[in-house]
């Protein structure tokens, strides 16, 4: 029942410019970019950047630039630092001083498609092959309220949405969210709303929606309504009492209302993300990522719950309902690969004891300093609550600070034990806790700095200077406790030189940095509602590895075996000592020396469903249907691992 959420689909709510996305994959056919946004009142011009890598210099496959003043937009490409032959469009020109505006630009076969405010704007053809481009690029004058790189996989021309009808256009300065569809949930629905639940509610679906309270909203709610009429469970967010009341009305009767609650995460004019999820006893709810309540059921008869209903002071962006076999990932673990410095992670929700922040990184021969903030706001000037800056000067040390109202507050200073060397890699990790900041360099112990300001004003992780960041994660989340700091690798499974560790603090249990050979016992053995999540990497060098799914008997019932040497992936049993029919057909191989994987493996009725780098890879029918005689995971061969997860 841990909260989970669709890889890749999380907006950026707004970031501070210029902005670099990463485009995890690359982009493909049937993949679209989303901005929403304002343009100031001073506003010239500003740009949207498709670009092959994240360093200024880059190529730019596609140049889209708003120019306010002459209205119109420019569209090119740069190839070896050289512009092309500009194509330019004046008419229909939709961009206004202190208006907002939805950009959606849908990436097809043959180029790419822009929609502005719902309507067909241009299409620019590809002059750089669509594979090269990692990273979208947003600067100028503009202020993004978000920006998302949505969908992926089929090559198919991506279909642009609806726009939502006039008589439900969102108020001023609120987006509508006209995304386009990411694998069938509805968009911008009308409020009130109302939705059947085909097969009626299950322990196997999660339901999804997100949508926002705009200013002067009191009240919303969201009903389990069963085909009597009965209320399963009666969701209603209350502003105007400062609650939430869950109940149920059965048989023409209300029950007794629960509104216990730690704290209340729906503020007029910003985006919420409500997740729920019914288990065989009650209703688990989570708010933007975080959980938020149970509700244990009072009609337990729940495929008779067969109608969604959301209804009040509500503009809603998406309503999805996701399946037992949907792809899902853990909201707000997924780590930033390789992002450009300076870098802003916005921390949702904000920073709470119980989370820490992850990065791995190496110091440039040429380094002089580099410092990692923990920030009160995404804009220069704003508080820094925790400054660490580690300093090259030959003197080598740490200094930390808190700037509060543009002061620097009394210095702390620490020179011996100095963990960071040039031309070598590190890791870094800050956990936070309720008196301070406690910081480990490559797994020891090194600082611990005590709050001076408040940590609940804390929002953005921010990195500047002289460093290459490889990853940076913010995890986890609840608890009021400190964080345990995680065992450092053993001296005999050490990573090789350059690669990380992973050395993560620990998030909900899983398994961080075991040793290969690896074999696990799975309790109660594989059932359906499994999923088994094995993150790593293949080291240079790395010719193959494998994953078996295995019995008491000996018996493979998956046997996934990473090939490097043969550019393939090979699934097969082995059932009574013999290998079955070996199967290979993959539309890519994913796999690469020195890159990181993320393997979901998600066991259903039928088949195992594999995803890879949040991306669906294969399904293998079962050919030993018993799945609950599959009791051991093992995993072998040239892997580093970092996280094994079940």
């Amino acid at each position: 029942m841990a909260f989970v959420s669709p890889l890749g689909y999380q907006p950026v709510y707004n970031p501070v410019l210029p902005l670099r996305q990463p485009v995890y994959g690359g982009l493909r056919p049937g993949m679209s970019v989303y901005i929403q946004g304002m343009i100031p009142h001073h506003a010239k011009s500003f740009a949207v950047n498709f670009t092959c890598g994240q360093f200024d210099g880059s190529d730019i496959a596609f140049h889209f630039n708003p120019r306010i003043n002459e209205k119109q937009v420019v569209m090119n490409t740069s190839q070896s630092r050289s512009w092309g032959g500009e194509e330019r469009k004046n008419d229909g020109f939709l961009f206004h001083k202190g208006g907002y505006f939805e950009l959606v630009i849908f990436v097809n076969p043959g180029g790419y498609q822009v929609n502005l405010n719902g309507s067909h704007f241009y299409h620019y053809n590809h002059r750089i092959p669509l594979e090269r481009v990692d990273n979208v690029h947003v600067n100028g004058d503009v202020t993004i309220q978000s920006l998302s790189v949505v969908g992926g996989g089929g090559g198919g021309v991506a279909m642009p949405p609806a726009y939502p009808p006039s008589g439900v256009a969102p108020m001023p300065g609120y987006p509508s969210m006209n995304l386009p569809a990411m694998g069938g949930p509805t968009y911008n629905p009308t409020v009130p709303y109302r939705a059947n639940i085909p097969g009626g509610v299950t322990p196997k679906k999660t339901f999804v929606i997100r949508g926002f309270m705009p200013m002067g909203g009191q009240k919303f709610n969201i009903n389990f309504r069963s085909s009597s009429g009965d209320i399963a469970l009666h969701f209603n967010v209350r502003l105007n009492e400062m609650t939430v009341v869950r109940n149920s009305h059965i048989r023409g009767s209300w029950g007794s209302e629960e509104r216990g609650m730690s704290n209340n995460p729906f503020v007029p004019g910003q985006y919420f993300d409500i997740s729920i999820r019914p288990g065989n006893s009650r209703y688990k709810v989570y708010v933007n990522g975080q959980h938020f309540c149970d509700y244990r059921h009072r009609f337990s008869a729940l495929q008779m719950i067969t109608t969604l209903e959301i209804d009040g002071d509500v503009v809603l962006s998406l309503v999805q309902t996701i399946s037992d076999m949907t792809f899902v990932s853990p909201l707000g673990y997924q780590p930033a690969y390789n992002p450009p410095v300076p870098f802003r992670n916005p921390i949702y929700g904000g920073l709470q004891p119980g989370m820490s922040v992850y990065i791995q990184g190496m110091i440039p021969h040429h380094a002089s300093r580099f410092c990692v903030n923990f920030a009160c706001g995404q804009y220069d000037g704003s508080d820094i609550a925790f400054h660490f800056n580690p300093r090259f000067d030959g003197k080598d040390k740490v200094v930390f600070n808190t700037l509060q109202s543009g002061s620097w507050g009394g210095e702390e200073k620490k020179k011996d034990g100095f963990p960071f060397h040039k031309g070598r890699h590190f890791e870094l990790v800050f956990f936070v806790n309720p008196g301070g900041y406690q910081v480990n360099v490559n797994g020891s112990f090194f600082y611990e700095y005590q709050h001076r300001i408040p940590l609940e004003s804390v929002d953005n992780v921010q990195v500047d200077g002289d460093v290459t960041i490889q990853s940076l994660s913010v995890v986890g989340g609840g608890g009021g406790g400190p964080m345990m700091t995680p065992a450092y690798p053993s001296d005999g499974v050490m990573p090789l030189h350059g690669y990380p560790s992973m050395t993560l603090p620990a998030m909900g249990g899983p398994s961080y940095n075991p040793s290969v050979p690896y074999r696990a016992f799975i309790p109660g053995g594989v059932t359906p509602k499994r999923t088994f999540v094995i993150r790593g990497f293949m080291p240079e060098g790395g010719q193959n590895f494998h994953i078996n799914f295995t019995t008491s008997s000996g018996d493979i019932a998956l046997h996934f075996n990473v090939r490097l040497n043969e550019f393939t992936v090979v699934r097969n049993s082995l059932l009574g000592g013999c290998w079955g029919a070996e199967e290979r057909e993959m539309a890519d191989n994913p796999f690469v020396p020195g890159q990181y994987f993320d393997i979901s493996i998600r066991t259903g009725n039928g088949r195992y469903k594999v995803y890879v780098n949040g991306q669906h890879f294969c399904d293998y029918a079962h050919r030993l249907p018993d799945l609950q005689m599959v009791e051991n995971l093992e995993i072998d061969g040239d892997v580093v691992l970092s996280l094994v997860q079940f």
